[in-house]
């Protein structure tokens, strides 16, 4: 019971890394930003003749971002297995990984990855969105700290999990 106390106290929602239910804001997640980015490549279609969607199709390739996320998922999934073995949790961030990270990753393997190219695009969305977190009063820090506690008090208070939970109950 201390431990949910001193959770609700570090994901304090009048904090804006939060929203009214006390779940991490979605938008402040790079993961979310990589799926809009997957969804606004994948869905364009190929073989239009709007310069937009050749521009996008040919510089938005997404694939890197999902790479360097998928990495730093199994990061936290290790964090995860020390901080807090249970085996549902564990199951439910394996599924997270493979829904948001898996899937996109499958969908995108017919797209290689132009190193150069794609690292200059991944730096400048990871840059915008440490500038949106910025200019919302948080920083990356602040959003994988409240992150990581609510993964180490088993809390599931990241987006997915709040979806799961108003969609199923809390006993899932």
């Amino acid at each position: 019971m201390q431990a949910m106390n001193t959770s609700t106290s570090t994901l304090d929602s009048s904090k804006n890394t939060v929203d009214k239910t006390g779940a991490l804001r979605f938008d402040f997640l790079f993961s979310y930003w990589i799926i809009v980015w997957f969804f606004l490549f994948y869905f364009t279609p190929e073989k239009s003749t709007a310069p937009i969607s050749q521009w996008i199709r040919k510089y938005l390739n997404p694939s890197l971002g999902f790479y360097v996320a998928f990495m730093e998922n199994t990061a936290t999934l290790l964090l995860l297995i020390i901080y807090n073995p249970d085996a549902w949790l564990i199951f439910k961030f394996i599924c997270m990984i493979a829904l948001l990270k898996g899937i996109p990753l499958y969908l995108l393997q017919n797209y290689p990855i132009h190193w150069k190219q794609d690292t200059l695009v991944f730096v400048v969305v990871f840059g915008i969105y440490n500038l949106y977190l910025a200019w919302n009063g948080t920083s990356l820090y602040g959003v994988y700290e409240r992150t990581i506690t609510s993964i180490k008090t088993g809390d599931d208070k990241t987006p997915l999990y709040a979806l799961i939970h108003s969609i199923f109950g809390s006993n899932v």
